[in-house]
């Protein structure tokens, strides 16, 4: 099973006061600028593989080097999607 997260990037204006209740006034103060989908994967090497050389997605940043890293960050043309390690809990949790 794989559990999906969705992050969303937030510039927000420098005149808007963040110590106060969001509102529909607020809201549309925000710039979205893009967003990304976390996947948690069990195999990081694989997981990349098949993502980076057969669905052609670039590695834009990681945490590590080479294919065994916990995070990366991948683009293709107008798509963002993080990969991300799970742990050995969420693992056994998840086969069970």
């Amino acid at each position: 099973m794989i559990n999906n997260k969705t992050k969303v990037r937030l510039r927000f204006p420098k005149t808007l006061n963040l110590d106060h209740t969001f509102t529909e006034t607020t809201n549309k103060l925000l710039e979205l600028q893009g967003m990304a989908t976390l996947l948690q994967v069990y195999d990081m090497p694989t997981a990349l593989k098949f993502y980076r050389d057969i669905l052609a997605f670039e590695v834009v940043s990681s945490f590590g080097e080479g294919d065994n890293v916990d995070w990366v960050l991948l683009k293709h043309n107008e798509v963002d999607l993080m990969l991300n390690t799970a742990s050995k809990a969420t693992l056994k949790k998840n086969l069970n």
